[in-house]
């Protein structure tokens, strides 16, 4: 995978509307699996970040040989640009899934003032020489009603130490400043309990140092 990316830049051809370059220095490469019987429907989701910038992220997931969705969010711009080609079934170093794209406003000052189901009580404990995130979400702030709790394990990581930001699920309720982590490594296994239930089980496959740039100019924005 590194070799693809060592010069790699995707140049997205519309008129300079928008322009902007953006840099990424490490992906992180997780399994997922909705619950322990997905077997063969694994998906795979490739996060792509800035070791030293943590608003902005690019997420492709594929689903066996096809590279189902690939989007772009851009936090301190209020933009999210969304990739997506049924009729791909390539590589994902393949430049022409990002050939195109539709842009949508994102903000987030909206969920930093959403009330119901965005309590939250994060717990740290170590078993062994690992280490442990507990994260239980409540419908109302006097924590009696149960949402969901999800669990981390981390391990130490030279490559980044923010890579929480762009943990998929955690990305919403860390930008809409829902809790704070404290925590320096990289997630290597997470799962969610709901009703009792074990399930969304993701395992991180590989986390490498990149280089290139995608640099985006697009005139195709509309806001939701």
């Amino acid at each position: 995978m590194k070799k693809y990316f060592a010069s790699l830049f995707f140049l997205i051809l519309f008129q300079n509307v928008f322009s902007q370059e953006y840099h990424f220095d490490y992906f992180t490469l997780y399994k997922f699996d909705r619950d322990s019987l997905s077997g063969n429907d694994s998906q795979f989701e490739y996060n792509y970040s800035n070791s030293k910038d943590s608003t902005y992220i690019l997420k492709i997931t594929k689903i066996k040989d096809t590279i189902s969705s690939a989007i772009l969010v851009d936090l301190a711009r209020g933009k999210n640009f969304i990739y997506k080609d049924e009729s791909h079934k390539n590589k994902i170093n393949d430049i022409s899934l990002l050939s195109n794209s539709t842009s949508f406003t994102y903000n987030t000052d909206y969920c930093k003032l959403q009330k119901n189901g965005n309590f939250y009580e994060v717990l740290y404990s170590l078993k062994g020489n690992v280490k442990n995130i507990n994260i239980k979400q409540f419908k109302n702030d006097r924590k009696k009603e149960l949402i969901n709790e999800s669990f981390y394990e981390t391990a130490q990581s030279e490559i980044s130490k923010n890579q929480h930001f762009n943990f998929r699920i955690l990305t919403y309720p860390l930008w809409c400043q829902k809790f704070r982590l404290k925590n320096n490594e990289v997630i290597t296994s997470s799962y969610f309990i709901e009703k009792g239930k074990k399930m969304y089980f993701r395992k991180l496959l590989k986390i490498e140092e990149i280089d290139f740039s995608l640099d985006i100019k697009n005139k195709n924005i509309t806001a939701n």
